[in-house]
């Protein structure tokens, strides 16, 4: 049985990154995100704000993104951000790693344990 999808993971909507370098414990340098945003104006305010602080941090831009939620009826895993789409399909993955019986699909498609495909394994 093929499942109809009415909620694509995979979004074609521009969002604006700000991020800089952070240092963490043990001197272990990550990434950190201030701004995510579809409002180019804010996340270049963002970024000048960064730089009056003498940070160095970097604007990208991201045409398509991706919303972890079930396929079919369009619920989020309960450690998903409702309005925050995630960057990459690895960050998915991690978002529903966690979650009893969700499944993500090779086609970059994620169901919720009531709309979960038969053959989908653990």
């Amino acid at each position: 049985m093929q499942q109809l999808v009415y909620y694509p993971c995979l979004v074609h909507e521009t969002y604006w990154v700000v991020s800089y370098q952070r240092s963490g414990l043990r001197r272990q340098n990550f990434t950190q995100i201030a701004a995510r945003t579809t409002d180019e104006g804010e996340a270049r305010a963002a970024f000048d704000r960064l730089a009056d602080e003498g940070l160095t941090p970097d604007l990208s831009r991201y045409d398509e993104v991706f919303f972890p939620r079930c396929g079919v009826c369009g619920e989020r895993p309960y450690g998903a951000s409702a309005t925050r789409p995630e960057l990459s399909w690895d960050a998915v993955l991690q978002a529903i790693y966690f979650e009893p019986a969700w499944a993500a699909t090779s086609e970059q498609l994620v169901f919720c344990p009531h709309h979960r495909p038969e053959n989908a394994e653990e």
